[in-house]
């Protein structure tokens, strides 16, 4: 039976063994060895005989199929490279291996980009978020602002000055803890700009801390030094000099953040050009309201 399979075999072409791969040399093997077994291997014990015995006939016929299937399998060109990127031959094995590949590298890239788009989403949610957030607390806090309102003139002037002042909130929900400190100077606009410039010390005096409600205003009080040089006055009625009151109002929003608002007045041209009358109509102390109060180009910003 062996002489008849190598016989067999030996009449398949030089040139088609050649292209005989590695994969169906071993099929071939294992169907031979298949075979080799089931001819060899005993009679199972029965008691009624065997009814188709294999016979040389039987093995003669399998060889010579199995030559006649390896004669008429599909050579594989040693150049054969499967297929070439972008393309679809679906008969090869190696193209659809490499596609594979491909597949899963694609898929690899677009989840990758997929990860990146959500990144970059999230953050521009993330800043969103935030500048909604930003936006909500500037119109929701307390805007609270000073203004001085009339002028207290003690003995004649030479005792100082005392300025009442009103505070506002402008803001949409109460201003918590508001306390104002404030002074008064006399002096040129040249001096307030280059005393202004420099780090100037919180002023003296303090009002009592309180809750200011939106839309609601206050009245306070920021008195200056007790005595005034009588050169001051002159060259404040001479228009030489002008009186700055100034100051600070620190409070804290709905937010518990602390705020503070810098302020600086002066009077106008001319309001001390009749002081001496001023002082003298009513007694030690005379309050004159009504008057134009300047907002001075330093010492005014908020936060």
């Amino acid at each position: 039976m062996l002489e008849a399979l190598r016989s067999s075999i030996n009449k398949i072409p030089r040139e088609k063994m050649r292209f005989i791969s590695a994969l169906n040399l071993k099929r071939v093997i294992f169907i031979f060895s298949g075979c080799v077994l089931c001819a060899a291997s005993p009679a199972k014990i029965s008691d009624h005989p065997q009814r188709n015995p294999v016979t040389s006939d039987d093995v003669r016929t399998a060889a010579t199929a199995i030559s006649e299937s390896i004669k008429n399998a599909a050579p594989i060109a040693k150049n054969d490279a499967g297929c070439i990127n972008g393309t679809d031959n679906r008969d090869s094995e190696i193209c659809a291996q490499w596609m594979t590949v491909d597949a899963a590298r694609d898929a690899a890239i677009y989840g990758l980009i997929s990860v990146v788009v959500g990144v970059i989403g999230t953050i521009f949610l993330l800043l969103t978020f935030w500048q909604t957030r930003s936006t909500s607390r500037a119109e929701l806090r307390a805007y609270v602002s000073i203004k001085p309102d009339h002028l207290i003139i003690k003995d004649r002037g030479l005792g100082g000055f005392s300025v009442g002042v009103k505070m506002r909130n402008g803001g949409n929900t109460p201003a918590y803890e508001v306390v104002h400190y404030g002074s008064i100077a006399i002096m040129t606009v040249e001096a307030a700009t280059d005393y202004f410039e420099r780090a100037v010390e919180r002023p003296q005096g303090m009002g009592a801390a309180f809750t200011l409600h939106n839309g609601d205003e206050a009245e306070g009080g920021i008195d200056g030094p007790a005595d005034v040089n009588v050169i001051d006055l002159v060259d404040l009625s001479n228009d030489e000099k002008f009186l700055f009151v100034f100051g600070v109002t620190e409070y804290r929003d709905v937010f518990r953040v602390a705020r503070s608002t810098q302020f600086c007045f002066s009077l106008g041209v001319g309001i001390f050009g009749d002081i001496e009358q001023r002082m003298n109509a009513e007694g030690p102390m005379h309050q004159v309201g009504g008057l134009e109060w300047r907002l001075s180009p330093f010492h005014n910003s908020a936060k």
